[in-house]
């Protein structure tokens, strides 16, 4: 069983590097903008139908 003061966080849409950044602000407690408590323990790559990139950069971001 988690821990009832960890705060599980789920991303929704890995088509920027913003969902690189958060989880490692969320999940590196040596990174500088660290939650105490917040981790990533999940990720959804869905994609921006309106903008072509997205699909591209959302199939190869959750991999890396």
């Amino acid at each position: 069983m988690s821990d009832p003061r960890e705060l599980r966080i789920g991303i929704i849409g890995c088509d920027t590097s913003h969902a690189i950044e958060f989880t490692a602000r969320l999940n590196d407690a040596g990174h500088p903008g660290h939650v105490a408590g917040a981790r990533v323990v999940a990720a959804h790559p869905t994609v921006s139908p309106d903008m072509p990139w997205s699909q591209t950069r959302a199939a190869g971001s959750w991999r890396n």
